[in-house]
């Protein structure tokens, strides 16, 4: 049985100046549905909320600040908890200038890729 997820995007509202660190989230998707969507309790959820992260235009900020702020729980820039934790795991070794760099794309790679075909994919 397969079921097909239907997000309907709204235009972004205008937003009064806010200069607050976490003034990017009233310009994110989420803002339109409520909260329990993205701490969702099965793989279900996890991709409904992807589908509601996917186009957002503050997917990279919502996802480095889960990431800075070690959020263990729910869908963060469109990543789950276990993907937030590879990509931290991934970043220990990684020298400051490239931690930006290496994000969900990185994670969805080696999620994609078998694990051998992403050591060789790598090189």
């Amino acid at each position: 049985m397969s079921s097909q997820l239907h997000v309907t995007p709204v235009p972004a509202k205008q937003v009064p100046f806010d200069d607050s660190p976490t003034a990017w989230m009233a310009q994110g998707n989420c803002r339109n549905y409520p909260p329990a969507t993205f701490f969702p309790s099965d793989g279900v959820g996890v991709d409904r909320a992807r589908a509601i992260c996917k186009g957002c235009p503050v997917t990279d900020k919502c996802l480095e600040y889960a990431l800075e702020e070690r959020i263990e729980h729910g869908v963060w820039g469109g990543c789950s908890e276990r993907e937030r934790r590879r990509i931290l795991k991934r970043r220990r070794g990684l020298p400051a200038s490239q931690l930006r760099t290496a994000t969900y794309f990185d994670s969805v790679e080696s999620l994609l890729l078998p694990s051998s075909m992403a050591f060789f994919s790598s090189r």
